[in-house]
């Protein structure tokens, strides 16, 4: 399914001309919160029906002490994940009080100022215009992508914005960029499309998004990189330090570029498959199908029976002995073999004793009649592994 509700973020109403009046009081440098309507609150009795997303306005009309009160509509916003306190200035509040800046800063939120001959309703109908705006907009390019992801696109149905967005054909250099969450404490599925975007902004200048599942998909034009110095290996690893400081784990992968845009849903089966790799992957280090290797040999051969009868005669015994044990050998023999069998490396990972990973070694020898020192069993081990993550318990797009 691709889709989302669409929403623009308090940075892209502070950024047009249209809002060139509303003042930012706080210094947050982080602005993607998503805004979805305006709700204005004149009394902290009201609070209760501010929802997430909202901008809250406030002119203190009905504020009996207009600080402390905008202290508590603050405290609940951040509660309830509110996008902006908007104070409208004038006979009721003259400015914005300090106590109102402090406390904002201190709690992460975001609080503007609208001066008084700037009426709430007019502000209220240029936002909604935004939103129906951007509707439009997200809706071509939804369309769009799925158009292409399923191979049913040619070059006379591109919509004109759509060329405008990502470029014309002498300066396109297509790819697809996927961004999945894989924990299971997600950031909601809008909000992580908007920060997504935000980031991408400062390395692509042509680039279309849409949500496929619980995946974010990115066509973009390769040429219309900000900075040639950034490779995508360190954009990777920024986006993965980005979201691990929100406690959100995330798989990136990126296929490779076509000239011509009716071919890029063959980068975006190869940004897939690379998804369907990274997200079994403890250690991030890879983001591109170019860097796949022996993957690339298995994906071919996909549809070939052999590769799970292979994989289950070399595996079914420790699987079958951790079912009846209550064991985890098999989670053991992975990291042995990604560690390439060094003793330290794998009792320092694992929080065990030498002894006992040799004792484990032994076990799964006995288990699996096979040698852990025997190049060709281990090669064989390996691959079934890879299978088994490739093929028998994952869809990336799932």
């Amino acid at each position: 399914m691709i889709g989302g509700l669409t929403m623009i973020t308090v940075k892209e109403v502070l950024s047009k001309k249209t809002f060139h009046y509303l003042q930012q009081h706080t210094s947050q440098d982080d602005l993607t919160q998503l805004v979805t309507g305006v709700n204005r609150v004149e009394s902290i009795t009201l609070k209760h029906l501010i929802q997430r997303n909202e901008l809250v306005v406030t002119t203190g009309e009905a504020m009996i002490n207009p600080i402390s009160e905008c202290l508590s509509l603050l405290k609940y916003m951040k509660k309830v994940g509110a996008a902006a306190l908007v104070i409208n200035t004038g006979p009721y509040i003259k400015k914005v009080p300090e106590e109102v800046k402090l406390y904002a800063e201190e709690v992460g939120c975001i609080v503007i100022e609208m001066p008084w001959r700037i009426r709430i309703a007019d502000m209220t109908k240029k936002i909604f215009e935004e939103l129906v705006k951007r509707t439009k907009r997200q809706s071509e390019e939804i369309v769009f992508i799925e158009k292409l992801i399923s191979k049913k696109i040619t070059n006379e149905e591109i919509p004109v914005e759509i060329i405008n967005d990502l470029g014309e054909d002498f300066l396109f250099e297509g790819v697809v960029v996927i961004v999945k969450q894989t924990n299971k404490r997600e950031m909601e599925i809008n909000v992580f499309h908007e920060r997504l975007r935000e980031l991408f902004h400062q390395k692509y200048n042509k680039f279309i998004s849409g949500i496929v599942g619980q995946m974010v998909v990115f066509v973009i034009n390769r040429s219309s990189r900000v900075s040639e110095t950034m490779n995508f290996t360190k954009f990777g690893k920024e986006l993965y330090a980005y979201f691990d400081k929100k406690k959100i784990t995330i798989a990136i992968g990126k296929g490779e570029s076509y000239p011509n845009i009716t071919e890029v849903y063959k980068s975006y089966d190869e940004a897939l498959q690379v998804i369907t790799v990274v997200q079994n992957q403890d250690e991030k280090w890879l983001f591109k199908y170019k860097d796949l290797g022996v993957y690339q040999f298995l994906f071919a051969l996909k549809d070939s029976p052999i590769l799970p009868q292979f994989c289950k005669e070399m595996l079914a015994g420790v699987w079958e002995y951790d079912r009846c044990n209550n064991q985890k050998y098999y989670s053991f023999l992975r990291v042995f073999l990604e560690e390439n069998g060094h003793a330290n490396a794998i009792s320092k990972r694992l929080f065990i004793h030498r002894n006992t990973v040799s004792y484990r070694v032994q076990r799964i020898e006995k288990i699996l009649d096979r040698s852990l020192t025997n190049n060709l069993d281990k090669t064989s081990l390996s691959l079934a592994i890879l299978i088994d993550d490739l093929f028998l318990h994952n869809r990336a797009d799932d």
